[in-house]
């Protein structure tokens, strides 16, 4: 019976994972890439997304503004998000949450003003992101693209310098 068991959940944790795109979930584990069916956009045909989770929120940084807090973490992700606002380039938000916490880990007394408005333009304003704990949690493994349209060459010449 325990055997049987073990078995079934395996399949199902199986089962979620390879579903997770299409569940609004972060799938960087699914093997949705042998089967030519991506719900990136949520404009599949058959399965359209589902968005159980926020991991495919993309948002504008309209002001980042780091107080008590002098880090190179700091200054670096103030550069990233003037270059967003300067390229119109939307963000994951998965990927501010990941920074936020990085900037708000620097110093003790660290407070970042935050204001993002969503591709759908629901405005997001945070007087104190440090003091936010759903603003500090994030994905560590995403398969979603960090800037719509995709900005990967200037995040590796950032992370260079």
């Amino acid at each position: 019976m325990f055997a049987v068991m073990v078995v079934v959940l395996v399949n199902a944790v199986f089962v979620v994972n390879n579903l997770a795109p299409y569940l609004g979930l972060h799938y960087a584990g699914a093997m949705t890439m042998f089967s030519n069916q991506a719900a990136i956009d949520g404009r599949h045909f058959f399965m359209p997304k589902l968005a159980l989770s926020d991991a495919g929120v993309y948002v504008a940084i309209q002001r980042f503004e780091p107080r008590n807090v002098e880090s190179p973490a700091a200054s670096e992700f103030g550069a990233f998000a003037a270059w967003t606002g300067s390229t119109r380039r939307v963000v994951n938000l998965n990927f501010v949450r990941y920074h936020a916490s990085q900037v708000c880990g620097s110093a003790p007394n660290a407070s970042i003003e935050l204001s993002l408005r969503t591709e759908a333009g629901a405005q997001m304003d945070f007087e104190n992101v440090c003091a936010e704990p759903s603003m500090l949690r994030y994905a560590p493994l995403t398969s979603m693209s960090d800037c719509k349209p995709v900005c990967w060459g200037y995040v590796k010449q950032w992370a260079r310098s």
